[in-house]
């Protein structure tokens, strides 16, 4: 996808209130359609005509629409769309700059590290790993710091990993990644996995030392049927291929379905966040698992 600019007419679709002007647009052209028809023209050439005039308004609407529904972020003053696989600095709903905030401190304390031995990169289902009796387990076991980042996509990780959370001045031995569900909505699960990979391939390149753990994502909403569902457990399953053909180490999320397919209470919130339950599972899956890799790499 890329940066889509959309030139000149960027600045103004900024401002414009797009919901109410394509419905403006809408109830215009439904209104002039309804006099047309209410009315016996003197000529078929000026009937085609304001029926011509009408078509290319309301195209026109459609598109500014398009344009200023989709993801996007303001660099350099224009509008872009966001990709899943080129890094973004998150600024859209950051108005506190809490995001801003919280990657400077991540970038801090890759800096002052000295006995980290493994780095969680992710969103808020990373980030809210920390609230949990599992995470004071790993933190036992591990040298462990948490990067996660609520509403984080993929783009968004690459470009804090491009920015700074990666420069550690001590590395360390493994690092897990788990991103892609706040892509879900908007972007294909190849795609999504594009952006993934590069994050692998970023954090090869400043620490190709360091071992990586890709862990799948838990489902997303109540029934099998859901296409966010379908597409949730298509992006594990493009991760997983990748991963296998790459000799990556792959953790496919613990099971938290029921028989039927339903996402249990018992192990999420919302149908997206999870439970201290779903996190003690998870981390069952992944105390063998980084521990063997960390035990290859002394």
């Amino acid at each position: 996808l890329g940066h889509v600019s959309t030139g000149s007419v960027s600045r103004s679709v900024q401002k414009l209130r797009v919901p109410r002007l394509t419905a403006a647009g809408t109830v215009i052209s439904i209104t002039l359609i309804k006099d047309l028809r209410g009315r016996r023209m003197a000529g078929n050439m000026m009937y085609y005509l304001l029926y011509s005039l009408i078509f290319v308004f309301v195209l026109t609407q459609i598109l500014i629409n398009f344009y200023a529904s989709t993801a996007r972020s303001h660099s350099g003053g224009k509008l872009v769309k966001e990709s899943p696989d080129v890094p973004i600095r998150r600024l859209k709903g950051q108005e506190d700059s809490r995001w801003l905030d919280l990657h400077e401190e991540y970038v801090a304390e890759a800096r002052q590290s000295k006995e980290v031995s493994v780095v969680f990169f992710g969103d808020s289902l990373t980030l809210h790993w920390l609230n949990t009796r599992s995470w004071e387990r790993l933190s036992k076991t591990f040298y462990v710091s948490n990067f996660g980042i609520g509403g984080d996509r993929t783009q968004h990780l690459l470009w804090r990993m491009e920015n700074g959370e990666l420069n550690f001045t001590h590395p360390p031995k493994v690092v897990v990644i788990m991103i892609g569900t706040n892509n879900i909505d908007t972007d294909s699960p190849e795609k999504i996995a594009d952006g993934t990979f590069k994050a692998v391939e970023r954090v090869r390149e400043s620490l190709p030392t360091v071992k990586v753990i890709l862990v799948g994502i838990p489902p997303r909403s109540k029934n099998i049927g859901n296409p966010i569902r379908v597409r949730t457990v298509n992006y594990n399953r493009v991760l997983e291929e990748r991963a296998t053909a790459m000799g990556i180490e792959f953790v496919r999320f613990p099971n938290l379905l029921q028989e039927d397919g339903t996402f249990s209470r018992e192990y999420t919130t919302d149908f997206v966040h999870l439970t201290n339950k779903a996190y003690n599972a998870l981390t069952d899956a992944l105390i063998p698992k980084i521990g063997t890799l960390i035990a290859e790499a002394l």
